[in-house]
């Protein structure tokens, strides 16, 4: 694990913006009644983003650590690392070296 730590550019209103769109369109592929093991991706990605918004900066430790002990036998490291993998990428290059994703919104203004 290359990449320990996230820090969201407070200062930067779009990029803030874009991450909470896109915590909304996870939060919209959330199925409430499909097990957890299932959509374990969404689960991490939704639990990242929250995290990332709500302290600006997060560490790869604490927030696996919460995922896992919420989750128990149904958390999936490779589902924590690809979520952590992408929304870092969103916050350092704007999602370009993501693929097959439906990306970052394009800029938006509030």
């Amino acid at each position: 694990m290359e990449v320990q730590e996230i820090q969201l550019d407070t200062a930067n209103e779009n990029l803030k913006n874009q991450l909470n769109s896109k915590l909304a369109e996870y939060k919209s592929r959330y199925k409430r009644k499909v097990k957890a093991k299932l959509q374990m991706d969404t689960i991490c990605k939704i639990f990242i983003l929250q995290e990332l918004l709500e302290k600006s900066h997060i560490t790869y430790e604490t927030v696996r650590d919460k995922i896992q002990i919420k989750y128990k036998d149904d958390f999936g490291i490779k589902d924590f690392y690809n979520a952590w993998y992408v929304i870092n990428d969103y916050c350092t290059t704007g999602g370009r070296k993501v693929k097959d994703g439906t990306g970052l919104p394009k800029k938006i203004e509030e």
